[in-house]
């Protein structure tokens, strides 16, 4: 409980202040004193974490050099390119003037090429996945 209340905490402090940063300047005070207390509450949860029998994320995980190289990757993707839809959606919506059923619909293809490219894609990787090694 003490892990998942801390990083609960943390990470909508460290989302407030991201989001409130550049409305209200990154040197205001309510900004650096959300983002104070998320530091601090974040350095908790890892020490909870790592004191812990049965922890939320376990840090052994990163020790499998190809797991943490995969979350870094989906990491650093989703920071770039998936917040690309709500910027479009800002984009087509407050620009362009679509309705939110217009804006859903422009998506309606994209949205279904990526669940189509995903399944062909899973089915393609299992049928010629390389030998293990001996």
């Amino acid at each position: 409980m003490p892990g998942a209340l801390s990083v609960t905490a943390g990470s909508t402090l460290l989302v407030f202040a991201l989001v409130e940063g550049p409305e209200l300047g990154w040197g205001s005070p309510l900004v650096a004193g959300a983002f104070l207390p998320a530091a601090a509450l974040l350095a908790i949860f890892a020490l909870v974490e790592a004191r812990s029998a049965d922890p939320l994320m376990p840090f052994r995980l990163f020790r499998n050099r190809s797991l943490t190289v995969g979350m870094l990757v989906t990491f650093l993707y989703m920071a770039t390119f998936g917040v690309l839809p709500y910027f479009l959606t800002v984009l087509l919506q407050s620009i362009h003037g679509y309705s939110a059923l217009q804006t859903g619909l422009a998506f309606l293809i994209p949205s279904l090429a990526i669940a189509a490219g995903t399944q062909s894609g899973e089915r393609l990787a299992t049928r010629t996945a390389p030998a293990p090694r001996c």
